[in-house]
C-alpha cells in the first residue's frame, strides 16, 4: 500500500515537470517564432532545415515551402546569390559572419535589405554540420543612409556652387574641407578633402589655419567677422571679409566650425556697380514726367520724385514729410484708403486707384495711381511705392466722348421729331388746301405752308452749321466788327420780334481782330436773334452789344430786358434742342451752335440772367494775331 501511494506521489511530480517542461519550450519557440528578427538554420548544403514565422512573414512563404526543400539562394536577390558561397567560406574557416549585408527577395518579387550574422555547429570531426543565422531588417536604415548621403551630396553641391570660400573645421581647429572657390582665391586648384594632409606644415592652408586658431574661443562663444589678408601661393594678398559660424547637433553641442571667405575685391566691384544701377535709376525716376512717391502706413510722404514740380506745382521739399491726405479731394479720401487697406494686405500685389488731387494753384487733377506694399526691414514697417499720372485730358476727353454720344443721341431723336412736326403740318395742309372750293381761303392755308416750310428750313440750316462748326478748320481773317455786326442786324430787321426792340451798340476798339468771319457771324445772329425772341410784352424793350478788348482777346456783352431764363436752366440752355420756355418757336439750336463756335474758337462764354428781368451773355474771343 505505501509502494503504490509512493508510486502514485512520484507519476504526479513528473507530470508536473513534463507540463513545466512543455511550457518553458512552448515560451522559447513562441520567442524564436515572434522575435523581432528573422532566425534560420541551414544544413552544409544551404537547405533551409530551421525557420522562424518573423522570416517567413518577411518573405511570404508558408514554412512546409521551405523546410527541407528550398535553398538559401532562392531568398537572395539576383545580384547577392554569389553571396552564399561567401558566407559559407568563413563558416567553414571558423572566422563566423558579421553584419554581411544582403538584399532579400520576397515571393511576390519585392525587395528589402537585411544584415546577417551567423556561427556553425560542428561534429566531433569538425566538419560543418549547419549554421545558425539572424537576420535583422535594415530597410528603414537603408533608407536613412540614402537620404543621409543625397543630402551630403545636396550640401557638397551647394558649397561648391558658392561663389564665397568656405572651410569646415573641427573642434580643434582641425581641416576637414575647403571649397573650390577658397582653393581658388589661396591660388591652388582644387584638391579632394581626402588629398589634403591634416595637421602638417606643408599644408598650404596651414597659414590659414593659423590665422584662425586664435579666434576659436570667440568662434565657440557667438558667430565671428573680421577683414584679414588673405596671402596666396604666389605671394600676393587679397583681402577678404571672415566670418565664422559654429555648427551644432541637435542637442546644441558643437561639431565644428564652418567659415566663410568673401573677395572683398569682387565686393567692392559689385558695390560699384550697385551704386551705377542705384544712379540708374533715380536718375530714370528724376527724369519720368511720372510721379514717384514712397508712402509710410500713415500715408505720410518719404520720397516725392521731382515731376511733382510739373504735375501738381509743388517742390519736393514742399510735400516730404506731409501726408498725402490732404490734397486728395474729400469724397475720394475713403476709397483710396481702402485701397491702401487691400494693399497692405497683400505686399508685392499692386492696385490700381483713380482719384482727385489738388494742385498748387487750388484746381484738382484727375490721377491714376498704381502701388505696392514693401516690407522694409531697415525700417521695420511696410512701406507703400506709388506711381501716379496726370490724367485729367484723358478723363477731361472721355466725359466729352460721353457727352458727344448723348449729343448724338438727343439729336437723333430730337432731330426726327423736330423735322417731322413741320413736315406733318405741311402734309396735313396740302390735303386740307386739296378740300377748299373757296379759292379766297387758299391764302390762309399757304401763309400756314410756308410757315411749316420755313421751321424745316431753319432747322435743316441750323444742322448744316452745326456741321460746319464741329467739321471745319476756322478761317482766320482780319474782321471789323462793326461792319459786321451792321450786317447781321440788317438780316434781321425783317424779323416781326427784332422790329419791336431796340437795338444799341457800344464799341470800344482800336486794334484789329482776327479770327473766322462766319463763326463769329453765327454766334453774334444768333445770340442776337435769341435775345430778340424771347423779349417781354413791356414797352422800351432793348437789345444791347457791347465790345472790349484785352491784349490778346475781344470781349463781347450781349445784353437784353426780356423775359429771362430762370437759374434752374442756366445750365441747359446750351443742350441741343432745349428750350428754356414751352412759347419758344425757335429750333432749340441756337444757343447750342453759339456754345461750339466759341469752344472751335478757343473763347468763353458766361450766362447772367433773372427770370422776369432780361439775360447778359459775356463772351471772350482769342485774337488770333494779338498786339506783342
Amino acid at each position: 500500500m505505501l509502494i503504490q501511494k509512493r508510486k502514485a506521489a512520484n507519476n504526479s511530480s513528473y507530470k508536473g515537470i513534463e507540463t513545466e517542461h512543455e511550457e518553458a519550450l512552448n515560451r522559447l519557440r513562441d520567442l524564436y517564432d515572434n522575435a523581432p528578427c528573422g532566425y534560420h538554420s541551414l544544413d552544409h548544403n544551404g537547405i533551409f532545415i530551421e525557420i522562424n514565422q518573423t522570416e517567413l512573414d518577411w518573405m511570404g512563404y508558408s514554412r512546409e515551402e521551405v523546410i527541407g526543400k528550398m535553398h538559401i539562394d532562392t531568398f537572395l536577390a539576383p545580384e547577392f546569390k554569389g553571396a552564399f558561397l561567401q558566407h559559407q567560406h568563413l563558416l567553414i574557416s571558423d572566422e563566423g559572419v558579421k553584419d554581411l549585408e544582403l538584399q532579400l527577395q520576397r515571393k511576390d518579387g519585392s525587395l528589402f535589405h537585411v544584415e546577417l550574422s551567423a556561427t556553425a555547429k560542428r561534429d566531433d570531426k569538425g566538419q560543418l554540420v549547419m549554421s545558425r543565422s539572424v537576420l535583422t531588417d535594415v530597410t528603414e536604415k537603408k533608407k536613412a543612409e540614402l537620404n543621409r548621403k543625397k543630402t551630403n551630396e545636396k550640401f557638397r553641391i551647394l558649397l561648391e556652387s558658392l561663389h564665397e570660400g568656405v572651410l569646415l573645421i573641427d573642434t580643434a581647429g582641425n581641416y576637414e574641407y575647403a571649397n573650390p572657390w577658397l582653393f581658388d582665391m589661396l591660388g591652388q586648384s582644387p584638391v579632394l578633402a581626402d588629398q589634403v594632409p591634416e595637421g602638417t606644415d606643408s599644408c598650404f592652408l596651414q597659414k590659414l589655419l593659423h590665422q584662425v586658431h586664435p579666434i576659436l574661443k570667440d568662434i565657440r562663444e557667438e558667430r565671428h567677422s573680421e577683414i584679414i589678408n588673405l596671402e596666396r601661393t604666389d605671394g600676393s594678398v587679397l583681402p577678404v571679409r571672415m566670418e565664422w559660424t559654429s555648427i551644432r547637433d541637435g542637442s546644441g553641442e558643437a561639431m565644428g566650425y564652418m567659415g566663410t571667405f568673401v573677395d572683398m575685391t569682387v565686393y567692392t566691384i559689385y558695390e560699384e556697380e550697385l551704386r551705377s544701377r542705384e544712379e540708374h535709376f533715380r536718375s530714370l525716376i528724376e527724369s519720368s514726367s511720372d510721379l514717384i512717391m514712397i508712402l509710410d502706413e500713415e500715408m505720410k510722404i518719404r520720397y516725392i520724385s521731382p515731376s511733382v514740380s510739373g504735375v501738381l506745382g509743388y517742390t519736393p521739399s514742399e510735400r516730404v514729410g506731409r501726408t498725402a491726405a490732404e490734397n486728395i479731394h474729400p469724397e475720394d479720401l475713403s476709397f483710396v484708403k481702402k485701397t491702401i487697406e487691400l494693399t497692405a494686405a497683400a505686399p508685392g500685389e499692386t492696385h490700381t486707384e483713380i482719384y482727385r488731387c489738388r494742385h498748387k494753384d487750388g484746381s484738382w487733377k484727375h490721377m491714376e495711381a498704381k502701388g505696392k506694399a514693401l516690407f522694409s526691414k531697415e525700417e521695420d514697417c511696410l512701406l507703400f511705392i506709388i506711381n501716379a499720372r496726370d490724367i485729367s485730358e484723358q478723363t477731361k476727353a472721355e466725359v466729352q466722348l460721353q457727352y458727344k454720344v448723348k449729343e448724338l443721341n438727343t439729336f437723333m431723336y430730337k432731330a426726327s421729331h423736330d423735322l417731322r412736326a413741320p413736315l406733318s403740318s405741311l402734309l396735313g395742309l396740302i390735303g386740307i388746301t386739296k378740300q377748299v372750293r373757296n379759292q379766297e381761303e387758299l391764302p390762309a392755308y399757304f401763309e400756314m405752308i410756308e410757315e411749316s416750310t420755313r421751321k424745316m428750313d431753319n432747322i435743316l440750316l441750323d444742322l448744316v452749321s452745326i456741321t460746319k462748326i464741329s467739321q471745319g478748320v476756322p478761317d482766320v481773317k482780319e474782321i471789323i466788327l462793326q461792319d459786321l455786326v451792321e450786317e447781321v442786324v440788317a438780316s434781321l430787321e425783317n424779323s416781326p420780334e427784332f422790329r419791336k426792340i431796340e437795338f444799341i451798340t457800344d464799341f470800344q476798339l482800336r486794334r484789329p481782330f482776327y479770327s473766322d468771319l462766319n463763326l463769329i457771324r453765327s454766334l453774334i445772329q444768333n445770340l442776337l436773334d435769341n435775345s430778340a425772341k424771347y423779349q417781354s410784352d413791356r414797352e422800351g424793350n432793348y437789345v444791347k452789344l457791347e465790345a472790349t478788348e484785352t491784349p490778346y482777346s475781344l470781349v463781347l456783352k450781349i445784353s437784353d430786358n426780356g423775359i429771362g431764363i430762370p437759374v434752374a436752366f442756366h445750365k441747359k440752355v446750351y443742350d441741343m434742342f432745349y428750350r428754356a420756355t414751352t412759347t419758344s418757336n425757335g429750333t432749340g439750336l441756337g444757343l447750342y451752335i453759339v456754345k461750339n463756335a466759341i469752344e472751335k474758337l478757343g473763347g468763353t462764354i458766361e450766362l447772367e440772367s433773372k427770370e422776369g428781368e432780361g439775360t447778359t451773355f459775356f463772351i471772350e474771343l482769342p485774337n488770333a494775331c494779338p498786339i506783342q
